[in-house]
């Protein structure tokens, strides 16, 4: 994808490379459900291939051609690389991959760290926007924060188990350890609430939501958040199911915080993308039920609330996009202009 950009001038093949890419990664992802690896790599057990986590991944392909269908033409009116913003995308793919499939803590921050970097580029790609600018900048320095308190949570859990792969944190720490179990787990809930913009720690947000270009404001709503839930509630079953009531009631008020914060705060906003802004953090309060459950009835939810979240929300960001007016009044007389447009919103 990168690489097609210094030979091709024209900019709308690039959405067309896009497509092509992602039917391709569709299909190998059907494949490796089958059982059939294109590629087959020992990987000392760092990444563990379950029903589960190639189902979501078969989702998150399926929504970003979904994505490039709907919003292709929108990313090359961005800024003038637009086969580079395709690429980061691939890239930040290429985390929600890892963040799927990790079976070992690194590989968990690796894939974090693989997903935010590109985002942190493409919220400030229109460049000749202060908001994007100051969207970027905000990004960069709350993802830098809640990487510290992961890369702590992490070096705790180890100081406990002296492993760095999920089944080991599973098991009854000593006496002398059991002290650093439950501060690692609390550091780890802390970080990925704030990747996942789980309330109190959802106050980056609205803004770089807000500030983002919009068609890039659709990706980070949807298929990001549904990967960075998948790995936070793998973590949390495989890793910390034995230990689980060292936080399942900082996982309960978190839940209700987020719900209640992310419902009443949208009512107030002005601005439509605000609004769903808010609307995303009171998704994330649902989709941490999961993550309180821990069951086998959670992991179906959350993957089929993780799939009608991402096509709807990258629907309603799609019609968004179209629109010049953000506000409400905006939306006045939306069916009489643009029938179609208002009969998918409304769908």
């Amino acid at each position: 994808m990168m690489f097609s950009g210094l030979f091709i001038s024209n900019k709308s093949t690039a959405k067309n490379i896009a497509l092509l890419g992602a039917v391709v990664l569709l299909i190998s992802n059907l494949l490796d459900l089958n059982g059939l690896t294109i590629l087959d790599g020992d990987f000392k057990g760092m990444l563990q291939y379950e029903r589960f986590n190639l189902l979501f991944l078969t989702v998150a392909v399926l929504s970003l051609i979904f994505y490039f269908l709907l919003n292709g033409k929108d990313i090359e009116t961005v800024g003038s690389h637009s086969y580079e913003y395709f690429a980061l995308i691939f890239f930040v793919m290429c985390g929600v991959s890892l963040v799927a499939l990790f079976n070992n803590l690194l590989i968990l921050f690796i894939g974090i760290e693989i997903i935010s970097i590109p985002l942190y580029i493409l919220t400030g790609a229109d460049k000749r926007n202060l908001k994007s600018n100051e969207a970027a900048l905000k990004y960069f320095l709350m993802g830098s924060f809640s990487t510290g308190i992961f890369l702590l949570g992490i070096a705790f859990l180890y100081g406990a188990s002296g492993s760095f792969q999920i089944e080991n944190m599973n098991l009854p720490a000593n006496d002398q350890l059991r002290v650093l179990l439950p501060i690692g787990i609390v550091f780890m809930l802390i970080a990925l609430s704030f990747k996942v913009s789980a309330a109190p720690f959802h106050f980056w947000t609205p803004d770089v939501y807000d500030g983002a270009p919009t068609v890039f404001t659709s990706f980070m709503a949807t298929i990001v958040k549904a990967a960075v839930f998948v790995g936070f509630f793998n973590l949390f079953l495989n890793g910390f199911g034995y230990n689980y009531d060292d936080w399942k009631l900082s996982a309960a008020v978190i839940i209700v915080l987020t719900l209640f914060i992310g419902n009443i705060t949208a009512v107030f906003q002005q601005s439509v993308k605000r609004m769903l802004a808010y609307s995303s953090i009171a998704q994330a309060g649902f989709m941490m039920f999961s993550v309180f459950a821990v069951n086998d009835m959670a992991k179906q939810g959350l993957l089929l609330y993780a799939a009608a979240y991402c096509l709807a929300t990258i629907g309603i960001f799609a019609v968004l996009v179209k629109m010049k007016d953000y506000t409400f009044d905006g939306f006045n007389g939306f069916a009489k202009k643009e029938p179609l447009l208002a009969f998918i919103l409304t769908v």
